[in-house]
């Protein structure tokens, strides 16, 4: 059978502020970036029952584009920080943390693809600014807290801010950048009752026919679930 439209993804570490550990300090901004590349590319690959996989270096490779070294580090982080369990670091087995916990979020997953296998804009990203960390860790936020009955995301900068530990000048950067790598789409709307111009967001791939322009706007609490 073929890859799905999206995969599970286990969000309660993203719920609890676990985004904000991934920083770009002291060197590890790099590591930090390929830690979550990995993360998506497991989530993909992963027993839709169990959140098992067997990924060869080889394999991560190829589906990330990042080096052998980049992928050591980038498990131990994502290890480390309780996302991922490795039985036995020297093998290929690895498993999703919270696989089966009652709540979890849609993730993007067979459009991100190319016809050789590649999660294509991973092969686009140099690691070597803030800001494709930045945007990497918005993304995962975004799809954690998607609302399943307007199918959008409606956080403010300071929400933004304080889920992912992205400072507040950063962030209209970082969704831009998501924009151009189509992976965000940004919605605005005159909000009366502030009298101004709001943003919401969707995530592309997931339930992508259902926008502002298809779905009847409800009021609905900021909650996923």
């Amino acid at each position: 059978m073929g890859m799905q439209m999206w995969r599970r993804l286990p969000h309660q570490w993203i719920e609890n502020g676990g985004l904000r550990e991934f920083t770009w300090r002291d060197g590890a901004g790099a590591d930090n970036a390929a830690a979550l590349m990995l993360l998506a590319a497991l989530i993909h690959h992963a027993d839709v029952e169990t959140g098992y996989a067997r990924l060869t270096y080889d394999r991560w490779q190829h589906l990330t584009g990042l080096s052998r070294a980049k992928v050591s580090r980038g498990l131990s982080i994502l290890a480390g920080r309780g996302i991922i369990h490795r039985p036995n670091p020297r093998r290929s087995e690895v498993q999703l943390v919270n696989f089966d916990a009652p709540t979890w979020a849609k993730f993007p997953a067979r459009p991100l693809y190319s016809s050789s296998g590649e999660i294509k804009f991973f092969h686009k990203l140099t690691l070597r600014g803030r800001v494709q960390l930045d945007l990497l860790k918005i993304w995962l936020l975004f799809c954690s807290r998607r609302n399943k009955s307007t199918y959008e995301v409606n956080l403010t900068y300071d929400k933004i801010e304080s889920y992912s530990g992205i400072d507040r000048p950063r962030i209209a950067d970082a969704i831009s950048l998501g924009v151009h790598y189509q992976l965000i789409v940004v919605e605005r709307s005159f909000d009366a009752a502030i009298g101004r111009v709001s943003n919401s967001y969707r995530v592309r791939y997931v339930d992508p026919y259902v926008h502002a322009g298809t779905a009847p706007r409800i009021e609905t609490p900021e909650v996923p679930f």
